[in-house]
């Protein structure tokens, strides 16, 4: 994402998180369900998030390995109780390294989902086709593991 659209999503999340403050469940604005699903005050329900992580790779950089940092991001993730959906482009975990790093996520609980081989932006100098080839090509790459989506999201 180029740096002035970040900023312009930036501002309208801004917006939307301080408009969302100013309605209540009682307030005619919010749909029934949006006002059913938050939690009753005092119940054990927490706040859920979608939490995703995007790129893993074995050529991380010369200050720490991946397989440190792989090992530090799942034991956080494991203290806190948290799981994630990661989203795998083939090109940096295609070697035997990369079953390592996929397999560890897996084995953590984690959703291991398709990002395309090649990382290619779809709306940008690719055509469908081609696009569609490279996210089929990723497919190989996670279909060993249990914790894989059947069909993953096409990233934009």
């Amino acid at each position: 994402m180029h740096r002035r659209s970040f900023l312009r999503f930036l501002k309208c999340s801004a917006a939307a998180a301080v408009a969302a403050h100013w309605f209540d469940s009682s307030s005619p604005w919010l749909f029934a369900t949006q006002a059913e699903s938050r939690p009753a005050p005092g119940s054990n329900n927490r706040p859920q998030v979608a939490l995703t992580m995007d790129d893993p790779k074995v050529d991380l950089s010369p200050f720490m390995n991946w397989t440190e940092a792989n090992r530090r991001i799942l034991r956080v993730m494991k203290e806190r109780k948290l799981n994630a959906a990661l989203f795998v482009s083939g090109k940096h975990v295609d070697r035997p390294e990369g079953k390592t790093l996929l397999g560890a996520w897996d084995d953590a609980g984690h959703l291991i989902c398709n990002h395309s081989y090649s990382h290619l932006m779809y709306l940008r100098k690719t055509t469908f086709e081609a696009f569609a080839a490279d996210f089929l090509r990723d497919e190989p790459i996670i279909a060993p593991y249990r914790h894989r989506t059947e069909h993953s999201v096409i990233p934009f």
